[in-house]
């Protein structure tokens, strides 16, 4: 079986041993890459389909963050928040 193939149902395996939430197909493949989006994903936040599809990845919006510098932010179309939250 091809590697990419045997990752593929690693995951499908991993999902359903722990009991979550039913996922599409293409939800498994945004599960993968859940650490480049967020690096806290696994301390417990809740996001659903669309959500996971138009987050920033943690990276962009870190860089996002430094070229904006300090001050007040509005983030009028914020989502879950993955632009807003490098701004501490």
């Amino acid at each position: 079986m091809c590697p990419r193939l045997v990752k593929y149902h690693l995951h499908v395996a991993e999902l359903k041993f722990q009991e979550l939430v039913q996922f599409s197909s293409v939800m498994i493949k945004y599960w993968s890459q859940r650490l480049l989006l967020f690096s806290r994903y696994d301390n417990g936040i809740k996001v659903d389909e669309e959500e996971r599809f138009s987050v920033t990845p943690e990276s962009i919006a870190r860089h996002h963050a430094f070229c904006c510098g300090s001050g007040l932010i509005v983030d009028c179309f914020t989502g879950v928040g993955g632009n807003a939250i490098q701004f501490e």
